[in-house]
């Protein structure tokens, strides 16, 4: 190797990779020539959404488009704490129970349950609704510290309470933590009961019902490696998640508007980098609990901030 390609490579003060001017016959080119990477900031609020589907995504539609993207992150996320934490949304307001092969259905309302004894106290009245009084002997309590439940029955009839369906009486082995009788603080999907056999559950009552959040976001692209894996039991949430929301209803209690960044450490957002430089004109955008469930917020909007990297 000649001196003068020795120098090109080990020279201190040449970088490997930066930029070289180099001249053929009559013509002068430059290599290892990159654009600056530059910062942009997306306002996303879903009160100015295009649409909103049945399945809680948002469309949104950029009125310019936004090219050379290289990755994608979320900065900041504000969401209003305005979910219940019983709902048919979540699936986890009912269950059955079974007595000489007819099915009672038990409902309770929609709405936020702050106390052990505000939700056994809804139950009860939704067992006692039964005009036929075939239920009047059941009866739903708590222990004295109100951590677990116990469930009696007066009478010498044998009961069977299922916890894995729903009102209509489908039933979901797949997603059991989230019904109902897990809050409750029951493990198995049904149990069988009598006088001499009241229930007490294995695990304590859990109002928390909805623990975290994620972001979903589908900007139409392809050619990223995903860095969020979410597993359920039987199968993974979706490939388009972005950010992970961990909620504090401590200090963001029901009404309120919780603000989660990185500095805060309530939001935790993948950097979405891209395999080449793509070009954004829409996304959608959704908000789901910990199951894959869409959260409903009961009208309310929210909203986050995108930071988009790009040449």
């Amino acid at each position: 190797m000649s001196n003068k390609n020795t120098n090109m490579y080990l020279d201190a003060k040449t970088s490997f990779l930066e930029p070289t001017v180099n001249q053929y016959g009559g013509h002068m080119v430059m290599t290892n020539v990159k654009k600056a990477t530059r910062v942009k900031y997306v306002n996303i609020d879903t009160r100015f959404a295009d649409d909103y589907s049945k399945t809680g995504y948002y469309t949104f539609t950029f009125p310019e488009k936004q090219t050379n993207i290289k990755g994608i992150r979320i900065v900041t996320v504000e969401t209003p704490v305005s979910f219940y934490n019983f709902s048919s949304s979540l699936g986890n307001n009912s269950f059955q129970i079974r007595y000489n092969g007819a099915i009672y259905p038990i409902d309770i309302s929609n709405g936020v349950y702050n106390t052990a004894s505000t939700l056994v106290s809804q139950i009860n009245s939704q067992i006692q609704r039964d005009s036929q009084n075939v239920l009047s002997n059941i009866s739903i309590s708590t222990t004295a510290d109100q951590q677990r439940t116990i469930i009696t029955n007066s009478s010498s009839n044998n009961y069977t309470i299922n916890f894995n369906t729903d009102f209509s009486g489908n039933t979901d082995n797949n997603n059991l933590s989230s019904k109902l009788g897990r809050a409750l603080g029951f493990k198995t999907p049904s149990y069988s009961f009598n006088s001499s056999t009241p229930l007490t559950s294995e695990s304590s009552i859990n109002l928390n019902t909805v623990r975290y959040l994620y972001l979903v976001v589908d900007e139409f692209s392809s050619g990223f490696t995903n860095s969020f894996i979410c597993p359920l039991q039987h199968s993974l949430l979706s490939k388009k998640i972005l950010g992970r929301i961990a909620l504090d209803n401590t200090r963001f209690p029901y009404g309120s508007v919780q603000i989660s960044n990185t500095f805060n450490a309530f939001l935790s957002s993948d950097i979405r980098h891209y395999n080449g430089l793509v070009d954004i004109q829409k996304i959608q955008v959704q908000l789901v609990n910990e199951y894959g469930i869409p959260i409903d917020l009961n009208g309310q909007d929210f909203s986050f901030l995108l930071e988009m990297t790009y040449e």
